[in-house]
């Protein structure tokens, strides 16, 4: 009986050890089971960042190249880009910053890079992008205009710089010599004079519609600048609007208008793209400044004969557009790789809709590398650039509306330099 109980016990101890190493053995499992969920979920692909970039509507043909080329140098990003006409662009893009809902890179006109810098909408640039760039292989009117207080803002996507487009035709019409560089205002103007039938055709063509400051500074600062003039003084402390350089030079660029009528009478509200670009393709204007878009538009016109030629003087407004990361962008050290990414001549030099900012971009291939787009560089090299001052929208501004007044005949010349000092003056404040 004894050793019945006895062997009872025995077996129930037997059968309890047994269980206890029986619940031990789903916890092993069970840890190498969370090892390998937590392998595999470390192992699972990211979502790509997306990217988003604003830039001008001419880019509109390149933009899906662009696309393709980054997210094939960087595969972890996708690239969502937005080509938006030029008609309410800063506006809308200041007001999306404020709002916090900004691309996260978005290309600035450089003359608009002082008032946003200003306002605290932009990123500095200097330490991230700035010290990994080349800054003497950027053509340096924009290199210089993305900068704003000392420190980088943008990284320049295009180099502008007008030439003087002419109509050869109308130019053999009037038996008047073609414009050869080293020519001046006075030859300009000489030569407008013989070519304008009133009401027919028109020797030059200006632009003083306030709706394209941009178009309007192409126009008049290089008469300015040529006359000795400029809009401020060296240090950006007072407007020089007043003084005898730069009424000569206003009276010189109205007069075209009210004195010696070699320029459309419409041209108070004509811009350069909108209005002079086709008369002189209609061969009712003979002369205009422009861009290097002038080239693309004059050789798709059927049986147009032009050339370029660099502007009298040789002064002419420098410029460009550059990608900046706005403040409120979510994505900036993404934006900073897109930045540097198209800061490479062999990006740009395929993929620019407009002049590359990269001079060495230019020598790689056409059209940058052929005759008549290296005159373009050769304007841009020298390009003088707009003041560099938070309030330049606003002293703009002033400056077009003095000039229409001055157009008009509501007011002298001297009176209209008096106006935009005394109106610009509190501005540099």
């Amino acid at each position: 009986m004894t050793k019945r109980v006895l062997s009872v016990i025995i077996a129930c101890f037997v059968l309890i050890a047994f269980a206890g190493c029986s619940q031990q053995a789903p916890s092993s499992s069970s840890t190498q089971q969370s090892a390998t969920s937590a392998t595999a979920a470390s192992a699972a692909p990211k979502a790509p960042v997306e990217l988003s970039v604003w830039i001008g509507s001419w880019w509109d043909q390149k933009a899906p190249d662009i696309k393709k080329e980054f997210e094939k140098a960087y595969p972890q990003y996708k690239v969502k880009i937005d080509c938006l006409p030029i008609n309410g662009y800063f506006d809308n893009a200041a007001s999306a910053i404020m709002a916090g809902s900004p691309p996260d890179v978005l290309d600035l006109d450089v003359t608009q890079v002082s008032t946003f810098a200003a306002k605290n909408l932009l990123t500095d640039l200097t330490a991230d992008v700035e010290s990994k760039l080349k800054g003497d292989d950027f053509i340096k009117g924009a290199w210089q205009a993305s900068h704003y207080n000392g420190k980088l803002y943008g990284m320049p996507s295009r180099a502008s710089g007008a030439t003087y487009y002419y109509n050869k035709k109308m130019f053999d019409d009037a038996k008047v010599p073609y414009p050869k560089e080293g020519w001046t205002y006075d030859d300009l103007l000489d030569a407008a004079k013989k070519i304008t039938v009133p009401g027919q055709k028109y020797g030059v063509g200006i632009a003083a519609d306030l709706s394209d400051p941009s178009n309007v500074m192409t126009s008049f600062s290089p008469v300015l600048w040529a006359n000795g003039g400029d809009y401020l003084n060296s240090d950006n402390t007072k407007c020089t609007m007043d003084q005898p350089n730069a009424i000569k030079a206003i009276t010189f660029w109205t007069e075209l208008y009210t004195k010696y009528k070699v320029v459309p009478e419409g041209s108070l509200n004509y811009t350069i793209s909108r209005d002079v670009v086709p008369l002189l393709a209609n061969n009712q204007v003979a002369m205009l400044p422009f861009g290097v878009s002038g080239i693309d538009t004059f050789s798709k016109t059927p049986g147009l004969q032009w050339d370029i030629v660099i502007p009298p003087s040789g002064f002419n407004r420098g410029g460009g557009w550059t990608l900046t990361v706005p403040v409120s962008a979510k994505h900036k050290k993404e934006a900073n790789d897109y930045l540097l990414w198209f800061a490479k001549p062999e990006v740009q030099a395929p993929l620019c809709a407009t002049e590359p900012s990269v001079i060495s971009a230019w020598k790689l291939n056409a059209p940058w590398n052929t005759p008549m787009y290296q005159t373009v560089l050769k304007a841009a090299m020298t390009g003088k650039l707009l003041p560099s001052i938070g309030k330049w929208g606003e002293a703009q501004t002033i400056i077009i509306k003095e000039l229409q007044k001055t157009l008009q005949g509501a007011q002298t010349p001297e009176q209209a330099g008096k106006n935009m000092t005394v109106q610009i003056d509190p501005l540099l404040k």
